[in-house]
């Protein structure tokens, strides 16, 4: 299943026109609500991108939670996703982080608190810290471990940003409105 999900992402990524707001590269991995596979999913689609598709992947943690890519991996307390979006002069290059599989790195979701930045402003920084990440590793997809829609507003706001948008459903246990509901606010 995993392949299919590879080759449609990378068949995808091929049509994606242009545009000055949005990273084509960019692919975001949500649910509509915690507990029902995405960060599963976004890990091993980088691994079978990095390893199959010709070309490299950057896993990003975009949650930052409890159970996510970043305490998984052990890199709570390291610079990542966070910092960089708070602090502009920071390289995205110093943060990622290889893994034991070839063309595949991490980053981390980072220290920065979520107030670090102003919250009117976090959407143009976040935006401006993928396009300087997507700019740092212009050979990678950049695959984002995204927090679950109905959670919060941080997966909506990356969505406008990404080229790609894969919201990941758990077979008879999401409920269809939910689903509804969080593709309406990813719209």
């Amino acid at each position: 299943e995993m392949a299919v999900i590879q080759q449609q992402v990378l068949r995808a990524l091929k049509d994606i026109e242009p545009a000055p707001e949005r990273c084509a590269r960019l692919v975001l991995v949500t649910s509509a609500r915690p507990a029902e596979g995405k960060t599963f999913t976004s890990l091993n689609l980088a691994v079978a991108v990095a390893r199959h598709g010709g070309m490299g992947a950057l896993l990003i943690d975009g949650d930052g939670k409890r159970g996510s890519l970043t305490s998984l991996l052990g890199c709570e307390g390291a610079q990542g996703l966070r910092d960089i979006a708070a602090d502009p002069a920071l390289d995205p290059v110093r943060i990622v982080r290889p893994t034991e599989v070839a063309r595949l790195r991490f980053m981390p979701s980072g220290v920065a608190p979520a107030s670090a930045t102003d919250p009117k402003a976090s959407p143009k920084a976040l935006a401006e810290a993928f396009h300087r990440i997507a700019a740092a590793f212009p050979d990678d997809l950049l695959i984002v471990d995204a927090p679950p829609v109905l959670a919060t507003s941080d997966a909506s706001a990356a969505a406008a940003l990404a080229g790609q948008v894969l919201v990941v459903v758990r077979a008879e246990a999401t409920q269809r409105s939910e689903v509804e509901a969080a593709l309406d606010m990813l719209d």
